[in-house]
């Protein structure tokens, strides 16, 4: 159906119309009229066939630009889906031909991969949020497995997208430590693992303000001395299977991590969680593989 036809239908169908074209609404109406105006009986049918004709056109007007605005959201929400459906379709068949170079892959294949994984999924939530989005990879580089002592464990930057690359990963960021212990996001995530939670294994912070919240905690050179983060939201996720039973049966692959300029950009009850959770999930069997050459010290090409 049309959307005129289906304004068309909505406008006739109003109930509305019930009370307006009854009789004695009718005989009211047409003797207030020549009352009022003190016109002759034709006129004052011709006056009553016009407002009867107004109003109809007010109704299909109203309808009109109802269906309207209900289509072009509808038109948007489909086109930022499928723009979306296709970003992952080329992510993941990137990460898929990687998987199945695992015999001759290198840690320097896997890092270039990895940006670009950033580059696509920066776009993806960019188009969402309507924000300037930053996503990186961080992978630990000491005492990782989960038999350790978890709190002394760091993490480093193997990933980030394009735009962040040169505005995030300064010298002075390279050179600080970056532990689990000191970042609010990793301690909450991990400690969730570590103790088998069934919440979520999620950080997400729609209102990131270490200025305000003693609490926030994160390693950034920015937080020293508690100044504002070049961030106002905040999702993190584990990159590990979403299903698996028990911690004996994976290993800890790092942490995804997705964070915006503005405040309440994600989206803590649809989407944004499970589709950030599988995209960690479909990185989960690359990250071990380049945990693995880190390991060896393998970065040859």
């Amino acid at each position: 159906m049309t959307i005129f036809s289906e304004s068309f239908k909505q406008a006739s169908q109003n109930k509305n119309w019930g009370w307006f074209i009854t009789l004695s609404a009718v005989v009211t109406f047409l003797s207030y009229i020549q009352q009022q105006f003190e016109t002759t009986w034709w006129k004052t049918i011709l006056i009553f066939i016009g407002a009867l004709l107004s109003v109809a056109i007010l109704f299909y007007a109203w309808f009109f630009i109802s269906n309207a605005v209900k289509r072009w959201k509808a038109y948007r929400v489909e086109s930022m889906w499928g723009e979306t459906i296709k970003d992952l379709a080329q992510t993941y068949s990137e990460i898929h031909q990687l998987e199945r170079m695992a015999p001759t892959i290198t840690e320097k294949r896997i890092a270039m991969s990895l940006q670009e994984f950033c580059n696509k999924v920066k776009k993806i939530f960019d188009r969402k949020t309507k924000s300037n989005c930053c996503v990186s990879i961080k992978v630990p580089v000491s005492n990782y497995s989960f038999s350790g002592e978890w709190k002394s464990i760091q993490v480093k930057n193997v990933a980030r997208d394009k735009k962040h690359i040169k505005e995030r990963d300064t010298d002075e960021y390279k050179a600080a430590n970056h532990d689990i212990i000191g970042n609010t996001a990793y301690s909450r995530i991990l400690s969730l693992v570590l103790k088998e939670s069934r919440k979520p294994h999620i950080y997400l912070n729609n209102d990131v303000d270490p200025e305000k919240d003693p609490n926030y905690a994160t390693t950034s050179p920015e937080n020293e001395e508690r100044k504002a983060v070049p961030y106002k939201s905040e999702l993190v996720v584990p990159i590990l299977p979403t299903k698996y039973g028990s911690l004996k049966e994976v290993s800890f692959g790092g942490f995804l991590c997705i964070d915006s300029d503005e405040k309440g950009s994600f989206d803590a009850d649809h989407y944004d969680v499970p589709m950030t959770q599988g995209l960690a999930d479909g990185l989960y069997v690359l990250m071990l593989k380049l945990l693995e050459l880190q390991e060896k010290g393998d970065t040859h090409d």
